[in-house]
């Protein structure tokens, strides 16, 4: 038996933000469930819901049913009139024209849109408590907004089988706890019910005629993070990335990307290498496994130089000099990673040709502001580096042919013949990364000689592996009708960290 609370949207919307201002989507549990406190509380049934409460705010994060939604491309503002109509009160009592649209914030919104009657499940399993369930969904009916005030809804909830649950889940999307999710939402615990009896009491005694300073209440503090991820969507790749320090300095080791991004794969490739061989791997596992000699189709090492992007100006950025590295595998959830991370930090990436040491590694999160744009989910994701196609992308001569003919329809067709086939070798290139024939398909591509980010150099000016000299390679830009999990890393050249992505806002 399972635990139902259900909150159907009256309008096609939802405001709700995470930390920082982020968009949020699905509402978090912490949210549905301050929404039912405050209904109980609203209702004069607390007491006699106190201890459903407390039993829901000790369970496992619950799954979390719902539509897919998507951030507006256009927001709007709001005015927004301080507290402060006791300053224009005081204008008005001297005679003055004292005006309460001079007291007013400007917020800019961008809120989800949300299909229509859109509903949003939350299910805990009941075990064999089933006496908490009437007084959780008494509260849940009283509930009128979730997210903002003007995100109204309407609530309910219900005690359910097995099977009606899998029969939501085949009508909505799924977002289950997991370790690997990208959703980071909150969720309450043990004391979250007693930490919102405190921040409402102080909010009632934030002032008082005997002493008018405002004391603000104190922020909610007793919740988790729980990472969520859709079930129809594939586990995050695990990543190992590291810094590159100076040796003679705490400072980053930067290497031009178009230039030195070989020379730093390579060093790397070299400094995987020694630590597998003093690990005790054998001769055929390093071969397959780190230098790709005879893999044979199996797991197989991605040593990928990460280049930074930095901010410009007041809302640019731009791509700039190699200061990161990532390891990952070819074959998800391998061991492979989890042993780079917890081995490679502390060594140095060495010149092969003069000996001397150009950097040291040094452990880095998946979370450093920069990495963040390569391991996070998006819609669009854009070259850093080039993609190495594999397969000649001209094998009739149509340019030789644009050269030559004159007129402009048989110059547009010949054009279109050519990023025809592009396509195709760079939707070969996401199948051959593993990302299968339905994000392939769906895939919206446009390629270019040049980069569509700031920074990014023509395709033609990175190093290239000798072997790879004569593959074609352009800069791409992907949109998928979908959220597409990084590290996202395609073509010939992917081993040596050519053909990476990173998160595009446009």
């Amino acid at each position: 038996m399972h635990l139902v609370l259900s909150f159907r949207f009256l309008s096609p919307w939802f405001h709700g933000r995470e930390d920082g201002g982020a968009p949020e989507w699905p509402p978090s549990p912490l949210r549905a469930f301050q929404a039912v406190v405050a209904s109980a509380a609203r209702a004069g049934a607390l007491e006699s819901t106190l201890t459903a409460l407390t039993w829901l705010e000790q369970r496992s994060a619950p799954l979390i049913i719902a539509p897919e939604a998507f951030e507006s491309a256009v927001g709007y503002r709001l005015s927004v009139p301080h507290n402060a109509m006791d300053l224009v009160a005081k204008q008005w009592s001297r005679g003055g024209e004292g005006s309460a649209a001079e007291h007013r914030t400007m917020k800019s919104l961008r809120p989800h849109l949300l299909p229509d009657d859109a509903v949003v499940h939350y299910v805990w399993r009941l075990d064999d408590d089933v006496s908490v369930a009437p007084p959780l969904i008494a509260a849940t009916r009283g509930v009128v907004a979730l997210g903002r005030g003007v995100d109204l809804v309407v609530g309910d909830g219900a005690v359910v089988e097995e099977g009606l649950i899998a029969g939501l889940s085949a009508q909505l999307k799924v977002w289950e706890p997991r370790r690997d999710g990208r959703r980071e939402l909150r969720t309450p615990v043990a004391g979250s019910l007693d930490d919102l009896e405190r921040r409402h009491v102080a909010f009632l005694s934030r002032a008082c005629f005997a002493d008018p300073t405002l004391r603000p209440p104190p922020a909610l503090s007793a919740f988790a993070i729980t990472r969520y991820a859709r079930t129809d969507q594939p586990r995050a790749t695990d990543i190992a990335a590291f810094t590159l320090m100076r040796v003679e300095s705490d400072g980053f080791r930067a290497f031009d990307a178009p230039r030195r991004g070989m020379a730093v794969a390579g060093m790397l490739r070299h400094a995987v290498r020694t630590a597998a061989e003093r690990a005790g791997w054998d001769e055929a596992r390093v071969s397959s496994t780190v230098l790709g000699h005879d893999s044979g189709g199996g797991a197989r090492l991605l040593l990928v130089p990460v280049p930074s992007i930095e901010p410009r100006g007041a809302d640019g950025e731009s791509v700039g000099a190699v200061r990161r590295v990532m390891v990952f595998s070819t074959e998800s959830g391998n061991s492979d990673t989890a042993w780079a991370a917890r081995v490679m930090g502390g060594m140095d990436l060495v010149d092969e040709k003069s000996g001397e040491v150009q950097a040291v590694l040094a452990g880095a999160s998946r979370n450093d502001r920069v990495l963040a744009r390569y391991v996070s989910e998006s819609f669009i994701w854009t070259t850093v580096t080039p993609v190495l196609l594999p397969g000649h992308d001209d094998p009739g001569g149509l340019r030789e042919k644009l050269r030559r003919v004159k007129g402009s329809e048989e110059q547009q067709s010949l054009l279109r013949r050519l990023l025809k086939r592009r396509e195709a070798l760079v939707r070969k290139a996401l199948r051959h990364a593993g990302l299968g024939d339905d994000l392939a398909l769906s895939a919206t591509i446009a390629t270019s000689a040049t980069g569509f980010l700031a920074g990014v150099e023509k395709a033609s000016r990175y190093a290239v592996p000798s072997h790879l000299a004569n593959s074609p390679r352009v800069h791409v830009k992907l949109t998928w009708p979908v959220r597409v999990a990084g590290p996202l890393c395609i073509g010939r050249g992917r081993f040596s960290g050519l053909g990476l992505f990173a998160t595009s806002i446009t």
